[in-house]
C-alpha cells in the first residue's frame, strides 16, 4: 500500500543550496510557499533515516523533495545560554540545540539532524560565523565536533573489505539492477556517444563493476578494464556473458580499486564510468579516490561520467551524497577541476531509485 501511495507521488521540488524552494528553475521567497513547503517536510517511512524525504503542498498532494544540499539550511541563530542555541530555517521552522549537538564535514561547514525523523540540516555561511562568533565567546576552546559522515555500515562491516560485498553477491545483491543502466543506453544514443568520439576515447575504466553489465556496453566502443574485488562479482560475470560479442573487449580484474589506481601511471585512461560506486565508498576515502581519478584521466579530454547515488544521510552503503558535496570534489577541493558537461537528476529512474539518482558526465582539462 505504501509504495503504491509513493508511486503515485508525481511531482517534485528542488531546494537549492541556500535552503530556497526552485519551480522550474525559480527561487521563491513568497512567506507563505516557504511555510507550507517546510513545515511538512518527513520522512516517508518515519523511522528510515535512509527514507526519502517529501513534502506536503497544495491540493492534498504530495512532493519529492530534491535538495541540491540538505532540505533544511539554518539561516539564523539565536543564542539561549551556554552552548545552546536556538536556530531559525526558512517557513518559521526553529529547533533549539546545543553546540556539540553539531557535526563538521570536511569542508568544515556544520551539520545536524533535526526532529524524531533525523531531518538533514546544514548552516549557511552566514549562520555558521555568527555560531562560532558567540562559542568563541564564551570558551577558549570550542569543544571538538564528530566527522559528518559515518564510514560504519549497518552491520558494523566496512566495504572496504571485500568480504562484505563477497556476502552480498553470495546472498543476491540489491545493487545489481539486471542489466545495463538504462540511462547509460539511452546517453550513448545520443550526446555522450558525441563527447566520447570529440574526446578520442578510446578505452574505460569501470570500478564496481558487479557483474558487468554496463561494462559489456562500453565494450561496444572501446577496450574496457572492469574493477571488483568480490571473486564472486567476477565468476557471474564469466558465466552471464561468457558468450557475448564484446566478452574479449573487456579486461576483468580481481583487485581493489585504490590498489589498482595507485599502480596506474598520470593520464593513462580515457574515461572512468561511475554506476553508484561513489556511494559505496566510505565517506572518509572519497578524497582520495577522487584525487585519483582526476591523476589517471588524461589531460584535454580525460572523462568521469556516470549515474550517481544520491542520498541525504544514514550509514551504509549507499553512504550519503548530496549534489553539493560532488560539486565540490570536482570543482573546488582539487588543483586539478572538471567541467561539467552534463548535470541532471534522472526522471525515469529504475524502480526503488526514483530521485535518488544523478547522471552527470565531467571533463578533465
Amino acid at each position: 500500500m505504501l509504495e503504491k501511495k509513493l508511486n503515485e507521488i508525481n511531482r517534485s521540488i528542488e531546494i537549492d543550496e541556500e535552503g530556497y524552494p526552485v519551480f522550474d528553475g525559480l527561487r521563491i521567497d513568497d512567506p507563505k510557499i516557504l511555510s507550507d513547503v517546510f513545515q511538512n517536510i518527513r520522512r516517508t517511512l518515519p523511522t528510515d533515516p535512509k527514507s526519502k524525504i517529501i513534502t506536503f503542498l497544495d491540493e492534498d498532494k504530495w512532493a519529492w523533495v530534491d535538495a541540491f544540499d540538505a532540505p533544511f539550511v539554518v539561516q539564523t541563530i539565536d543564542h539561549l545560554d551556554g552552548l545552546n542555541f536556538l536556530i531559525h530555517f526558512f517557513g518559521g521552522v526553529s529547533v533549539q540545540i546545543s553546540f556539540e549537538d553539531l557535526m563538521v564535514d570536511e569542508w568544515n561547514r556544520f551539520h545536524l539532524s533535526i526532529g524524531e525523523q533525523r531531518l538533514p540540516a546544514v548552516f549557511s555561511r552566514k549562520a555558521q560565523a555568527s555560531i562560532l562568533n558567540v562559542v568563541s565567546q564564551i570558551v577558549n576552546t570550542p569543544p571538538t565536533l564528530p566527522y559528518f559522515r559515518s564510514a560504519e555500515s549497518r552491520d558494523g562491516k566496512v566495504p572496504s573489505d571485500s568480504s562484505f560485498w563477497s556476502q552480498s553477491y553470495s546472498e543476491g545483491s540489491g545493487w545489481e539492477l539486471g542489466q545495463a543502466h538504462p540511462k547509460l543506453k539511452e546517453a550513448l544514443q545520443g550526446d555522450l556517444k558525441k563527447i566520447i568520439e570529440k574526446n578520442g576515447v578510446s578505452n574505460f575504466l569501470v570500478p564496481g563493476a558487479g557483474r558487468g553489465q554496463d561494462a559489456l556496453l562500453l565494450a561496444q566502443y572501446g577496450k574496457v578494464v572492469a574493477l571488483d574485488f568480490a571473486k564472486e562479482a567476477k565468476a557471474d560475470f564469466v558465466q552471464m556473458h561468457k558468450g557475448s560479442e564484446y566478452f574479449s573487449s573487456i579486461d576483468y580484474k580481481l583487485n581493489d580499486v585504490f590498489e589498482y589506481l595507485k599502480g596506474l601511471s598520470d593520464g593513462s585512461v580515457d574515461a572512468v564510468f561511475e554506476h553508484t560506486f561513489f556511494c559505496a565508498i566510505e565517506p572518509i576515502r572519497r578524497k582520495e579516490y577522487v584525487e585519483q581519478v582526476l591523476r589517471v584521466l588524461k589531460p584535454n579530454g580525460g572523462l568521469w561520467f556516470g549515474v550517481f547515488f544520491l542520498l541525504e544521510h544514514g550509514m551504509g552503503p549507499p553512504f550519503a551524497l548530496t549534489q553539493w558535496e560532488l560539486r565540490e570534489y570536482i570543482s573546488n577541493t582539487f588543483e586539478t577541476k572538471l567541467d561539467i558537461l552534463e548535470w541532471e537528476r534522472i526522471k525515469n529512474s529504475p524502480q526503488g531509485r526514483a530521485h535518488k539518482e544523478l547522471w552527470a558526465v565531467f571533463r578533465k582539462n
